[in-house]
C-alpha cells in the first residue's frame, strides 16, 4: 500500500465530496477526516488544535491558487471559494476575505464544520481557557471503526504536498538534539513484518478488538511517517502510537527487539512532591511524614504499590491476577488518584482515592493542591520530567558509552535490542539514582 492510500469510514460519501468540492478541496476534507478516523484508533477524542497537523499538509497544498475556480465549477458559475461557503453555510464576510486571502487553518475550520453539519463528526461544546480544548470525533464511532473503506489520492499537489511535509517533519525532528536524531536514525532503521501481523490479526476471535487491529495495520502499511514532539518532551514515531500487541513484529537489522521500563514509573516520579529533608532539616518535618514517603517511594520502587492500594479496597478489591482487570485497575488509580479532576465525582466519591488519601495523607494534599485550578497541570509537570529522563537523559547516556544498538523511546520505556540491554538498564537506574530513586527495571521482549 503507497503512502497516498488513506482510510476511512465506509459511510462517508466520498464522490459526494469531491462532487461538491472539486477534488482539490475535496480532498483537503477526505484528508482531515482520514486523520481523525486513523488517530481514533488510540485516542477516544482528538482535539480540535490538534488536527493542525493535518492542517499543515493542507496548508501546502498551497494558498491562493486553491481558490481559483475549476474548469466544472466555471460552467455553474460558481468559484471555488463561493462553493465552500455555501456549502458549509457560512456567509460571513470575514470570512470570506479570509479564505480569498488562503488561510489554511481557516480553510480546515470551514471543511470540518461542513462536516459537522452533515452529521458525520461531532465537536465538543464545552471549553475552559487553560483546562481543556474542543476537541472532535466520530458519532457512532464503534460501529464505524468496523466499517472502512480505502480512498486513494488523485491530486499531484496533495501527494506532493504530503512528502513536503514528510520531508519537513523528518529534519524538525532530527535536528532537535542527538538523542532525537539517535531516535530518528534508530526508527527509520525498523522493520515491520506487515505480512506475519496480518496472519496473526486473522487468527484472533472475532471481535471489536481484532477488526480494531486490523485497521491498524492498514493505516501502518499506508503511512508509518511520525515525527513529533509534544509540548513536555514526549517523542511520538510509529512505534509509540500503535497498540503493544503489534510491538512483537518488528525487528531491527533482522534482530528481535526488548523492552526496558521501570515499573511503577509514574507513581514513582511523585515521590519528587515530598519535600526533601536532607536540604530543609530534619527538625522541620513530623515524623510520621517522613514515614510516609519512605513508604510510599518503597511500595513504588518494589512494584508493590497497586497490590497495596488493592489490598485495602477488601470486599471490593479487584482481580488483578488478570491482565484485563489489572489494566482496569490502573486505569482507575490514574484516574481517582493522580491525574483526574479533583471535583468529579469519581475522584471524590471513589474508593481507591479514599484509601489512597488515608494511607498517604501528604502526598495526597500535594496532588489535589497541582490539580487545582488545571488538573491537567500535574500531568504536564510529570510527562515532562518523564522526557527529561528518558529521551535527555538514559539515550544521551548510553550515546556517551555505545551508539551502536537503536533505541527508540516508548515514553516511560526504551525499546532496543539484546545487545543494548545492559547498557540502556545501567543508564535508566543512574538517571533515576540522580534523583534520590531507585528504578525496578523491567527487561521482555516486543
Amino acid at each position: 500500500m503507497k503512502d497516498n492510500i488513506r482510510l476511512l469510514p465506509a459511510s462517508i460519501p466520498v464522490d459526494d465530496i469531491i462532487k461538491k468540492f472539486g477534488r482539490i478541496t475535496g480532498e483537503r476534507l477526505i484528508l482531515m477526516m482520514s486523520y481523525i478516523y486513523t488517530v481514533g484508533f488510540w485516542k477516544y477524542n482528538i482535539k480540535d488544535a490538534n488536527i493542525q497537523v493535518s492542517a499543515e499538509h493542507l496548508k501546502c497544498l498551497g494558498g491562493n491558487k486553491l481558490m481559483k475556480k475549476t474548469p466544472h465549477r466555471e460552467e455553474e458559475g460558481m468559484s471555488k471559494e463561493e462553493v465552500v461557503i455555501s456549502a458549509s453555510g457560512k456567509s460571513s464576510h470575514i470570512e470570506k476575505k479570509r479564505i480569498r486571502e488562503g488561510e489554511g487553518v481557516v480553510m480546515y475550520i470551514v471543511l470540518l464544520d461542513y462536516a459537522i453539519e452533515r452529521g458525520w463528526l461531532q465537536r465538543d461544546s464545552s471549553y475552559r481557557v487553560g483546562e481543556y480544548s474542543k476537541s472532535i470525533r466520530y458519532l457512532n464511532r464503534d460501529n464505524l471503526f468496523q466499517h472502512y473503506q480505502e480512498y486513494q489520492l488523485t491530486s499531484k499537489n496533495a501527494i506532493k504536498a504530503l512528502k513536503k511535509l514528510t520531508d519537513a517533519n523528518r529534519q524538525t525532528f532530527a535536528k532537535r538534539s542527538p538523542s532525537h536524531q539517535k531516535i530518528y536514525d534508530s526508527v527509520n532503521g525498523l522493520v515491520f513484518h506487515d505480512t506475519e501481523a496480518f496472519d496473526w490479526v486473522m487468527a484472533l476471535p472475532d471481535g471489536i478488538k481484532k477488526n480494531n487491529l486490523f485497521i491498524c495495520l492498514y493505516h501502518l502499511r499506508s503511512s508509518r511517517e511520525i515525527w513529533k514532539t509534544d509540548k513536555n518532551g514526549r517523542v511520538y514515531t510509529w512505534p509509540v502510537v500503535m497498540p503493544q500487541e503489534l510491538r512483537k513484529f518488528i525487528t531491527w537489522n533482522g534482530k528481535t527487539l526488548w523492552q526496558l521500563d521501570v515499573t511503577h514509573c509514574h507513581p514513582l516520579l511523585h515521590v519528587v512532591l515530598y519535600p526533601d529533608w536532607t536540604e530543609t532539616g530534619y527538625e522541620e518535618w513530623k515524623a510520621d511524614t517522613i514515614l510516609e514517603k519512605k513508604k510510599y517511594q518503597a511500595l513504588c520502587e518494589q512494584g508493590l504499590l497497586y497490590d497495596f492500594l488493592n489490598d485495602k479496597l477488601g470486599d471490593t478489591k479487584y482481580d488483578i491476577s488478570d491482565p484485563d482487570m489489572k489494566r482496569l485497575f490502573k486505569n482507575e488509580v490514574f484516574q481517582q488518584v493522580f491525574y483526574g479532576h479533583p471535583d468529579s465525582k469519581k475522584v471524590s466519591s471513589g474508593n481507591i482515592s479514599k484509601v489512597f488519601a488515608e494511607a498517604f495523607p501528604y502526598l495526597w494534599g500535594e496532588l489535589s493542591a497541582l490539580k487545582t485550578p488545571n488538573h491537567r497541570e500535574l500531568s504536564n509537570i510529570m510527562m515532562n520530567m518523564e522526557a527529561e529522563i528518558f529521551v535527555k537523559g538514559v539515550i544521551s547516556n548510553c550515546l556517551q558509552k555505545d551508539g551502536t544498538f537503536p533505541m527508540v523511546t516508548i515514553h516511560d520505556c526504551i525499546m532496543t535490542t539484546e545487545d543494548g540491554i545492559g547498557t540502556v538498564r545501567l543508564a535508566i537506574e543512574e538517571e533515576f539514582k540522580r534523583i534520590q530513586m531507585n528504578a525496578l527495571v523491567k527487561v521482555k521482549t516486543s
